[in-house]
């Protein structure tokens, strides 16, 4: 009987030893579990985080070739725009000395009549016609001046060759 006995209260303090095992073995099974979930929270967190900086990525990255599109069809019309500008300013470069050519041939034939005419004009008048006519036929001279919005054409003309003529 004492070995029963003996027998029984070892498997009494067994018992007991194991069902403290058992809680802490359940304890630390709920510690861990807590702790996989939430490392599985953090986890899925970090994997949402990785899937918006990757929609960001895309997003920049497609931006970004759009804007090297946009900058190369802008480098072309710049080059575009540079050739017409140099062929217009060739044309204006024609032009202007088409022009001086032309002012040239207005001044010789300006100082021509003047010297023919004898009229020396004022070209500081601007609201009306003016200037000094030599007289030769008497030696002297006599400034005009006519308003152009008072008289015609016909009656400027008639009026400048009567100074000239004297």
């Amino acid at each position: 009987k004492k070995i029963i006995s003996s027998l029984e209260d070892n498997i009494d303090v067994i018992r007991t030893k194991s069902n403290r095992l058992k809680e802490e073995i359940q304890r630390r099974i709920q510690e861990c579990a807590e702790q996989l979930n939430n490392k599985t929270d953090s986890i899925r967190a970090k994997q949402q985080r990785v899937e918006e900086l990757q929609n960001e990525i895309d997003s920049i990255r497609s931006s970004t070739q759009k804007s090297t599109e946009k900058e190369k069809e802008l480098k072309i019309k710049i080059d575009q725009y540079r050739d017409q500008a140099s062929q217009e300013i060739e044309k204006i470069d024609e032009v202007e000395e088409e022009k001086k050519a032309e002012v040239s041939k207005l001044q010789q034939h300006i100082s021509l009549m003047a010297s023919l005419s004898g009229i020396k004009w004022d070209y500081d008048c601007v609201e009306s016609i003016a200037g000094e006519v030599e007289v030769r036929s008497k030696g002297k001279h006599v400034r005009f001046e006519i308003d152009p919005d008072e008289h015609s054409s016909y009656e400027i003309a008639n009026t400048l060759w009567g100074l000239i003529s004297g």
